[in-house]
């Protein structure tokens, strides 16, 4: 039989045990919470910015046993799927947000500040997904959610509607996302001033609103408006805002004031070769909007010797980063070709086809627009005879492919009609989101 010393001693253990757990159970508790606390620093000065995370520690403190442990598995399961999100398994991010979601339901509610995170970063995933519908419904939850914790106007209610206009946006529902950039800018003005980078970034993000529904005049006076700030908190010429300055260039040339996109692009091309060297895919593509804007602006010479600039520095690349840039080849190509430097633009469309062979073989449809090119490049260059060869390959792509348009250019060259197929249109512009300039476009005029 147990003695009263042996019995005590295995219930001093079994308090030591539990004591140990339970330690072990607050701190994975306050872990997460002091992490969520860091990744956002707020002036907790700033009613505007203030988040609180004291009350989300009270909730976790006055709830009851069974409350903390439903809790402690929503911030649990949370930090999990932020660590699944960075290394972009997506699927299961998503399972865990959604379960942690459950959870929080379940205890405290949907009314406090991890809530609130938890369905911005669930409609986050979602919207990385593609599942744009659900990803709405997220962060007007997270809106929702944040109106009911923080008030009516605070930096997460802005910054919400900001993550929903994006989300919008992608959906091509302009309008709707440039009401909410405004009414995000309306609470940021108010709330943190008018030279606060959230400021310049909501002007910057209706301008790129008014580029997309061809409002170029009002995108270029939102997007001056944004640059000021930008160039006040960052100094000028920061790459950060380099995209800023593209759009507002691509508005000015879209508007057509010709004059004033060349000298902006011609400011961004030398900005870009001294932050990422002359065969940066980004110089090259504002240097083909630079030749673009000289000729419609009447200044031809500049656009010859810009067009030359970009031969050389294309023809360098290697054969996959050919084909990865045929939208800023094709652009340079029809660029020679409007300014009749038709030994150029056959040099350029020629160095796009060898890439573009080696990607995807001789007899692939995508070769039928290069090899169309070079054939009126040659035509022009009088040397019909040496490109029948490309003539008759382009001919079975373009049968191969149903393109009438083509066909119809590949007759009119074997009549001998060599007009030039260039076109003097822009591509889309640079998309603006929560994190910008990872949402460049890496078009080019054509």
């Amino acid at each position: 039989m147990d003695t009263g010393a042996a019995r005590e001693k295995r219930l001093s253990k079994r308090r030591r045990n539990w004591a140990l757990a339970l330690s072990f159970v607050l701190i994975l508790i306050s872990l997460p919470l002091f992490q969520f606390a860091l990744s956002i620093k707020k002036d907790e000065d700033n009613p505007y910015t203030r988040i609180g995370y004291d009350k989300i520690v009270r909730l976790a403190l006055v709830a009851s046993s069974k409350n903390r442990a439903t809790f402690s598995r929503a911030i649990a399961t949370m930090w999990t799927a932020g660590f699944e999100l960075d290394r972009k398994r997506l699927q299961r991010a998503e399972m865990l947000y959604l379960s942690a979601l459950d959870q929080l339901k379940q205890y405290p509610g949907l009314d406090n500040a991890l809530a609130q995170n938890c369905c911005f970063r669930l409609g986050k995933v979602l919207e990385d997904e593609s599942k744009y519908g659900e990803a709405e419904t997220q962060y007007k939850q997270a809106i929702e959610c944040a109106k009911r914790t923080f008030g009516e106007e605070h930096q997460k209610v802005a910054d919400g509607m900001r993550s929903l206009a994006f989300c919008l946006a992608r959906e091509q529902r302009y309008d709707e996302a440039k009401e909410l950039y405004q009414k995000a800018l309306a609470q940021d003005k108010k709330g943190l001033g008018e030279d606060d980078l959230d400021v310049a970034y909501d002007m910057s993000c209706i301008g790129e609103m008014c580029y997309r529904t061809n409002l170029y005049d009002e995108a270029v006076q939102w997007f001056r408006k944004s640059l000021i700030v930008w160039e006040k908190q960052r100094g000028a010429n920061h790459p950060s805002f380099a995209w800023v300055s593209e759009n507002l260039a691509r508005s000015l040339y879209m508007a057509g004031r010709f004059a004033e996109a060349a000298d902006v692009f011609s400011k961004l091309a030398e900005s870009s070769q001294l932050n990422f060297g002359g065969g940066h895919k980004d110089h090259l593509r504002l240097l083909a909007w630079l030749g673009w804007s000289c000729v419609s602006a009447g200044k031809r010479d500049e656009a010859i010797k810009v067009v030359a600039r970009l031969q050389k520095a294309l023809e360098s690349k290697d054969y996959p980063d050919r084909v990865k840039m045929t939208a800023t080849f094709e652009s340079a190509g029809d660029l020679a070709l409007l300014l009749n430097e038709f030994a150029i633009a056959e040099s350029i469309y020629t160095s796009l086809l060898e890439g573009q062979q080696r990607e995807y073989g001789m007899r692939d449809a995508r070769l039928c627009k290069t090899l169309t090119a070079i054939c009126e490049c040659r035509a022009r260059l009088g040397k019909k005879l040496e490109g029948q060869d490309y003539y008759e390959r382009a001919r079975s792509l373009c049968e191969l492919k149903g393109n009438e348009a083509f066909m119809l250019k590949l007759n009119a060259l074997q009549l001998g009609h060599t007009s030039s197929g260039a076109t003097n249109l822009s591509g889309q512009a640079a998309s603006s989101s929560g994190v910008a300039a990872s949402q460049q476009s890496t078009d080019a005029p054509r």
